[in-house]
């Protein structure tokens, strides 16, 4: 027998009493499969040209979970690692979601208060998705800066539902993007919305929900607030008042979530309903804006 028989037979049978691999130490910790140990060198994973952030051609059918290291560098992709979620069909990238504060301009968007980092980039939304049964379809990509100094750049996706969707099922697709229902804290930033996204093309012309809500503090009335926790701009040249598109007496005593009327009302007033609806005003929610940070 010769010693690489030896060899070979010996590791299948270590192998067989561990199931952990390790490389460059005798003993892999307990807690890892595999264990590389071999410092000051770096892991490099498998190196890939992908051609989008769906591509299923370059590798055929990824595994949930499967990471490579992405070279390619265009509308929908930047080089670095990505994994794939086989739930959204996607090549996601990897970012760094610990951060409590987004962006440090002001007004400031706090994941603390949405409860996720919405760290998905706008170029990289998918042209279709379905979540709990309904489909949505990308109208298009809108982006979108203040003119006070310092200010973000967003983008706003649009997308087409198949059915009508109450308030939190449009606040979880725009989690499942890694954005999120559209905000809107100044009065530029909705004549953008206005006349850029809700452009009467597919089911735009029909109720919008966005992301206002009641919350009630202990010891306190309800009381509407953003998402995201930022603050509507003030209009200090009308009686203080902050700037919304509520039209006289909205919002009434009804708590709940708040929608961008239908067309039919010509100025696409906002409104406060019941969060559990599914159409308002004799008009559908079956159009989607969802928000990034970029």
């Amino acid at each position: 027998m010769t010693n690489f028989l030896k060899l070979f037979l010996s590791c299948i049978f270590m192998g067989s009493l561990s199931a952990q691999v390790g490389i460059n130490t005798p003993m892999p910790d307990l807690s890892a499969q595999f264990d590389m140990s071999n410092a000051p060198k770096g892991f490099l994973a498998p190196r890939v040209a992908l051609t989008g952030t769906t591509d299923t051609t370059t590798i055929g059918s990824p595994k949930e979970g499967l990471l490579i290291y992405n070279i390619t560098s265009n509308a929908s992709l930047t080089p670095g690692y990505y994994y794939w979620d086989i739930t959204a069909s996607l090549w996601k990238p990897f970012y760094n979601n610990s951060s409590s504060t987004v962006n440090t301009n002001t007004p400031k968007m706090y994941a603390s208060v949405l409860g996720y980092n919405p760290y998905g980039v706008a170029v990289q939304s998918p042209a279709a998705f379905s979540y709990n049964g309904v489909n949505a379809t990308k109208q298009g990509c809108y982006s979108f800066t203040d003119t006070y100094s310092g200010a973000p750049k967003h983008t706003y996706c649009s997308y087409n539902l198949s059915a009508s969707v109450d308030w939190n099922s449009a606040f979880n697709m725009g989690k499942f993007l890694n954005g999120y229902i559209t905000v809107i804290t100044s009065q530029n930033e909705w004549n953008f919305i206005k006349t850029s996204v809700l452009t009467g093309a597919g089911n735009s012309n029909n109720n919008v929900w966005i992301g206002y809500n009641t919350i009630q503090y202990p010891g306190n009335s309800p009381e509407y607030t953003w998402i995201t926790g930022e603050k509507s701009d003030i209009n200090w040249s009308n009686s203080s008042t902050l700037q919304t598109n509520y039209p006289t007496g909205v919002p009434n005593g009804t708590s709940g979530c708040v929608r961008i009327s239908p067309s039919s009302n010509a100025t696409r007033g906002w409104y406060n309903d019941t969060c559990s609806s599914t159409t308002l005003s004799g008009s559908p929610l079956n159009f989607l804006i969802v928000e990034f940070n970029n």
